[in-house]
Formats: C-alpha cells, structure tokens, sequence
C-alpha cells in the first residue's frame, strides 16, 4: 500500500474508483459532463494522490486544488468502505496537509455536503481565522 502521485496510467483506475465512491453517495460520477476535470487531473489539480494497492489498483484520493497563488481547495477525498478505520484517512490528509504546508498554500475544505453515510469520514478540521491555515482532527471509522 503506497500514496502516489497520480499519474495517466492511474487514470482507469481513478474513475472505477471514483464511480464507486460516488454510487455509494447516492450520486453519478458524470466525467464527460460535471467532472470533466477528471479527464485532465495533471492540469486541473495543484497535486492529486491516489492511495494504491496490489498493481495500482486505486482505494483512497485527495487532491488540492488552487484557488489562487495562496489558497487551495481540498479536493476528491475518497477511500475505500473496506480499508476505514485503519487510519489510511488521517494518512491521506496529513499527506495534503503536508502538500499545501510545502507550497505555502492555505487550504481550506470545499465540497463535503452531509449527510454522509455514517461510516464514512469524521471529518473535524476548521480554518484558523488569522492565518487560514487548516486545523482540528481528522479521522475515518
């Protein structure tokens, strides 16, 4: 098991993922109509990391994306139903964290609506109000 950064090879791999993820949501991964920028993740997203198993085969991504020269938007987080409460969430979030921390970003979370299956991420992270900067817990059941 690896955090990588995704790469064209991943990309099949990232959309049966991603369709799963969404199926579970209750929504439609639609990446020839509103999530087109799926089709070009090199140059939509500041950095897009796919959790990995056995021959790249895709359980877990973040991603950010920027917003402008100082603020990203935490993006396409996503893991697996069957590798929750292993920590592999908190993992994929310290590595974005660490990823915007690197690049001076201030990054904030977007696009997390409730409600969410109960068993999905805990997701306790707030912005401190001086510095923007991403705080609280994170953690997956």
């Amino acid at each position: 098991m690896e955090i990588v950064h995704y790469s064209d090879k991943l990309k099949q791999s990232v959309f049966s993922f991603t369709d799963a993820c969404f199926s579970e949501l209750g929504k439609k991964f639609e990446p020839e109509g509103r999530h087109a920028s799926y089709n070009d993740i090199e140059n939509t997203f500041e950095v897009f990391f796919c959790l990995t198993i056995d021959n790249d085969q895709v359980i877990g991504t973040v991603a950010l994306k920027k917003l402008d020269d100082n603020t990203a938007e935490l993006k396409a987080l996503y893991l697996d139903r069957r590798y929750r409460g292993q920590g592999l969430g908190k993992l994929l979030i310290d590595t974005i964290i660490g990823e915007a921390r690197t690049s001076d970003f201030k990054c904030h979370p977007a696009d997390y609506k409730l409600p969410l299956p109960s068993d999905c991420f805990d997701l306790k992270m707030g912005a401190d109000t001086m510095t923007g900067e991403v705080i609280g817990s994170f953690s997956s059941y």
